[in-house]
């Protein structure tokens, strides 16, 4: 119906929120498409996703999770490539369900698009579906009827092809009470310790021994390239520190912006239309008028028929059945005669018409007036304060991280003169080996390189400023560099002794452990074999730190139990368990367990046929990624 509405991005959100596909498609095809082309990130079925729609995806995927959580959102996770690549995957997926549609030349009728476009909240008012709402909510975001409709329409035949299959799962109720006993299955369970530090130390250590072992484990003892530097970073906290917004600051800034947090006037009106056809002949065109005239002179002597003519004789579907209400709207919202009519009547009843629009003749009734209000200062105080500190901090921190740049590059030699202009501290790390991500409390891999690069260690230049997340800079200098090499046998001498010690040890805990394992399971009793108190463990759970303790109770059949089983920890220690007892604990009376594990295996199974899909028609129809494809990691 109407076509010029705006709104705000909540709303936008929301109806995008309310069409998305369950594997978080982002954006519609209709609207993704870039009419000025340019470059691409990935090309699907022969049709571009170029590097303007990844970015608009992006942006409604980072809005999406911002509304949707109550915390706020670390930049870092936007920034990240795995999330980009999320993003571009899901973008692929869509297009690819889209050309499979488009070959599959599946059907969606005009009911079902009105049904689902009726079913979305963010066009409802109270409970229903609303025009005007609609119309707003389109214009909000740039779109028409048309378009919004045809992505709809693609949608709903994307879901005709994963649905079935995501939905597709076979999952039996008995397979499902098999695994709910499985999991709920508890083993009674006591055990004995055999442990290395309790055996005395190896004797002697020889030199061959030691020569056999350095020889055998060299690259244990490769020690690769390090560093130790010392950084200074540039944070916009400290600069957010100096800055200060007073109370008559901020209000001769609301004095000069008001019109900011002025809420314009709205109206609302009720009306009845009767369409006219763009290629309407004269006299038809007259028919039509001269039909409104006679229905507004029936109104004009009646005035409280309007609703029950508006549900007769209108012929805008969306307004017609409550009695041509249209709830209020402000200027910019309707289209310009009818909204010019609208804003021209003096008193709430009055009438307007016939009124001309490329739609037909309306006949107009003002409803209601709203005057526009001017938020109070105080109303608004807290957040100018903020909005002036925030563009005084861009403004300040602009300015020192030009000069932070310019000083660190300008005098390489030292970091001195740029943390004594700006007041920052010099701090020193300790040593760094390449393929390190951090410097002190800093992570960046570009920070890391830019210190064992060719300028820092043969020039002994700063870095660049480099930014490592969270607008902070910092830019670094190489104190001492150590090349890569293979420690020699007496520098790691002791170390070297201990390994061989520990080995030996080990060896004998083993041994030892077999051996009573051996006996115990002949049906021996072992005399020095003093078990812990009995405890029950739940399949899953993680016994003495070890989940391979656990696997190894768990392995025993029932038919062995009670019985024993051995194991040695990466500490050398070997445990010997007795199993003693199974206990079932599913009590599942109404079967509730047995139904969420079946829906729950029935998602896992849907997603990866799903994925299996994707992939199948990925191969069908060919994906390339371009150049501006965001890197894996």
């Amino acid at each position: 119906m109407f076509d010029a509405i705006r709104n705000n991005r909540r709303i936008v959100q929301i109806i995008l929120a309310a069409i998305i596909l369950s594997f978080a498609f982002f954006g519609i095809e209709s609207y993704l498409r870039d009419s000025g082309g340019g470059r691409e990130v990935a090309t699907v079925a022969g049709t571009n996703i170029t590097l303007s729609e990844f970015e608009r995806a992006l942006q409604q995927q980072q809005e999406r999770i911002r509304g949707e959580s109550s915390q706020a959102i670390d930049d870092k996770l936007f920034q990240s490539e795995g999330f980009k690549s999320g993003v571009l995957k899901n973008l692929i997926d869509q297009r690819l369900l889209l050309a499979n549609a488009g070959k599959s030349a599946l059907v969606v009728s005009d009911a079902q698009i009105q049904e689902t476009i009726s079913a979305i909240p963010a066009f409802q008012r109270d409970g229903r579906f609303d025009v005007a709402q609609y119309d707003q909510a389109l214009r909000a975001q740039g779109l028409n009827q048309t378009v919004f409709e045809g992505s709809i329409r693609q949608e709903l035949a994307s879901r005709q092809i994963f649905g079935p299959v995501a939905d597709g799962g076979m999952v039996t109720k008995a397979g499902m009470k098999l695994l709910l006993q499985a999991q709920a299955e508890q083993r009674e369970v006591s055990y004995f310790r055999i442990s290395v530090t309790g055996l005395n130390k190896k004797s002697e250590v020889s030199d061959g021994e030691i020569q056999k072992y350095y020889e055998q484990n060299g690259s244990l003892f490769d020690r690769p390239a390090r560093l130790r530097a010392e950084f200074t970073a540039l944070d916009p906290h400290l600069v957010e520190k100096s800055i200060a917004v007073t109370d008559q600051e901020a209000l001769g800034w609301y004095e000069e912006h008001k019109d900011r947090y002025a809420t314009p006037e709205e109206r609302s009106a009720s009306h009845i239309l009767l369409q006219v056809s763009a290629n309407a002949t004269e006299s038809e065109m007259d028919r039509v008028r001269q039909a409104a005239v006679e229905i507004l002179e029936r109104i004009k002597a009646d005035p409280k028929s309007f609703e029950s003519i508006a549900r007769e004789r209108s012929q805008d579907s969306g307004s017609a059945d409550r009695g041509g209400d249209l709830g209020y709207f402000r200027r910019g919202s309707m289209v310009k005669g009818f909204e010019d009519a609208v804003f021209g009547l003096r008193e709430v009843s009055e009438l307007a018409g016939p009124v001309r629009t490329e739609f037909g003749f309306h006949i107009v009734k003002l409803t209601g007036i709203r005057p526009s209000k001017v938020m109070a200062f105080a109303d608004v105080q807290t957040s100018i304060l903020g909005e002036l500190r925030k563009e005084s901090l861009s403004r300040r921190y602009g300015e020192a991280a030009e000069q932070f740049a310019n000083l660190v590059y300008e005098q390489p030699d030292s970091l001195k003169p740029a943390a004594d202009q700006l007041k920052l501290k010099i701090e020193a790390s300790d040593w760094i080996e390449s393929g390190t991500k951090t410097l002190g409390p800093h992570a960046s891999d570009r920070l890391i390189q830019a210190l064992f690069s060719h300028d820092s260690l043969e020039g002994h230049r700063n870095t660049e400023a480099v930014d490592v997340g969270g607008g902070v800079l910092v830019a670094a200098r190489v104190i001492e560099y150590q090349a890569a090499r293979r420690l020699g046998i007496n520098e790691v001498r002791k170390e070297i002794v201990a390994a061989i010690d520990f080995q030996s040890k080990r060896a004998e805990t083993a041994e030892e452990g077999q051996r009573i394992l051996t006996r115990l399971k002949g049906g021996e009793r072992v005399a020095n074999a003093e078990f812990s108190v009995e405890k029950k463990i739940q399949r899953g759970q993680v016994f003495e730190n070890d989940p391979e303790v656990t696997k190894k109770i768990f392995s025993i059949s029932q038919s062995s139990i009670p019985g024993f089983i051995g194991h040695q920890s990466q500490n050398g220690d070997f445990l010997i368990i007795k199993v003693s007892k199974v206990l079932v604990n599913a009590s599942d009376e109404n079967g509730s367990m047995v139904d969420l594990l079946r829906k729950e295996y029935q998602k896992i199974l849907g997603r990866l046929a799903l994925d299996a899909l994707l992939n199948e028609l990925g191969d069908r129809f060919g994906v390339k990624y371009g150049a501006h494809r965001p890197a894996e990691k």
